[in-house]
């Protein structure tokens, strides 16, 4: 129990059990599916607004008629329980027909990923969602809420259009210089926000006015406070723990993401990478415990 509090402790509450995560083989046709994904995805361009591609259309999307649509902008870099969580929560207390998950073309550092890289981050999606028959999967060349909700508008024609994200890109959004971006939103759709710790409505309509939303906004006809129970998961706290060799991050990860990352070893790149520059320094520098810091040992790298 000690090794596992020290391995757990800072990301679950382990009043509440240890969770185990949930065993998944990677299925045969996975492989193949990354390869046409990879397919599509090289026609998109990063930074292109006309790039767009939708990977993966839900059937029962596929019917013809016009959604009560959901858009859940992320980087999914991986997917987690927390992303999954807000997805099957929203989907069911708005009675949505569907829900796109819009994958950014972009790694959080803004380097644009390979079509490789994005093939397989696609496919962590599918996977964990491949028993949920209302979630589609897309992607664009353009990182900004007007392409993201132009571009899926003209394909699906919803009779009704949610964006979901979390307090801080509404902050972002609402900090734009140019107003395209909330001018799109509010024409075509409505904002829904969940953030990690829960708040009030008054409390919510006070960040909106301090953001600088649209009195509009405040009162509630464009933007929604919608609370979902959540365990703080961060996919870069999954990638800062896959890359430091640490436990733990296998019950963080969405289950249909856990079997590709190991099947596919991601996120040990830059780890691999650190201990071989830890080799050459510590064969050239007296270096103790202290000195193992990142910032200390990209001076040294740097020097």
């Amino acid at each position: 129990w000690v090794i596992l509090e020290q391995d757990l402790g800072s990301k679950i509450d382990l009043s509440r059990g240890i969770p185990r995560a949930e065993t998944r083989v990677v299925r045969p046709e996975i492989a193949q599916e990354i390869v046409e994904f990879e397919q599509i995805l090289s026609r998109v361009t990063p930074g292109d607004p006309e790039g767009f591609e939708i990977l993966y259309r839900s059937p029962e999307a596929q019917s013809g008629s016009k959604p009560k649509l959901g858009i859940f902008p992320t980087s999914a870099d991986p997917i987690h329980r927390d992303h999954v969580r807000i997805i099957e929560t929203i989907m069911e207390r708005e009675n949505l027909d569907e829900v796109v998950i819009m994958v950014s073309p972009h790694h959080v550092t803004e380097k644009p990923l390979s079509a490789k890289e994005l093939a397989i981050r696609v496919a962590m999606i599918r996977e964990t969602f491949r028993d949920n028959p209302k979630v589609s999967i897309a992607v664009s060349g353009l990182s900004r809420y007007s392409a993201y909700v132009k571009n899926i508008s003209d394909v699906v024609q919803p009779t009704s259009l949610q964006i979901i994200m979390g307090m801080d890109n509404l902050q972002a959004l609402l900090a734009q210089t140019e107003t395209e971006e909330r001018e799109t939103i509010v024409k075509m759709g409505n904002v829904l926000v969940n953030t990690r710790s829960n708040m009030g409505k008054e409390e919510f309509n006070r960040l909106l006015v301090e953001f600088g939303a649209p009195r509009s906004w405040a009162e509630g006809q464009k933007a929604r406070y919608v609370p979902v129970t959540q365990d703080n998961i961060s996919s870069s706290d999954i990638r800062g723990m896959i890359e430091r060799g640490e436990s733990g991050w296998q019950s963080l990860v969405a289950p249909g993401a856990l079997a590709i990352i190991e099947k596919y070893n991601l996120f040990k790149n830059r780890s691999e990478a650190r201990r071989s520059e830890l080799r050459i320094l510590q064969n050239q520098f007296p270096l103790t415990r202290e000195d193992l810091t990142d910032q200390k040992v990209d001076e040294l790298i740097n020097s």
